[in-house]
C-alpha cells in the first residue's frame, strides 16, 4: 500500500470523526457487495471499541491510505488491531 497519507497518534480526539468515517467506508463495502451486513456489523463494533479505549487514555497509531478509504490501526506496542476489511487490500473468511 505504500507509504499512508495520513499518521494520526491522537485517536482520543479523532474518534467520533474515525468512527463517522469508517462507517460510510463499511456501507460502501456493503453496497459494493464487497462484504456482507453481518462483517460489516462485526468490524464496525471493532473500530467503537478501540474508539472508546482511546478516549480512556489508550495509545493508538492509525494510519489511512486512499481518501481514509482505508484505515489501519496498530497499539501502541506495535500489535494490529484494525484493518478496514477492504478485499482489494485485505484476503479474510
Amino acid at each position: 500500500m505504500g507509504e499512508p497519507e495520513k499518521v494520526s497518534t491522537d485517536l482520543a480526539s479523532e474518534s467520533k470523526a474515525l468512527e463517522e468515517k469508517e462507517l460510510e467506508n463499511l456501507k460502501r463495502l456493503v453496497q459494493e457487495q464487497k462484504i456482507s451486513t453481518e462483517q460489516a456489523h462485526a468490524f464496525l463494533a471493532g473500530v467503537v471499541d478501540i474508539s472508546q479505549a482511546s478516549r480512556l487514555q489508550n495509545k493508538y497509531i492509525l494510519y489511512s491510505y486512499k481518501n481514509e478509504q482505508i484505515s489501519i490501526i496498530f497499539s501502541q506496542e506495535g500489535e494490529l488491531l484494525y484493518v478496514t476489511p477492504d478485499p482489494d487490500y485485505l484476503y479474510f473468511k
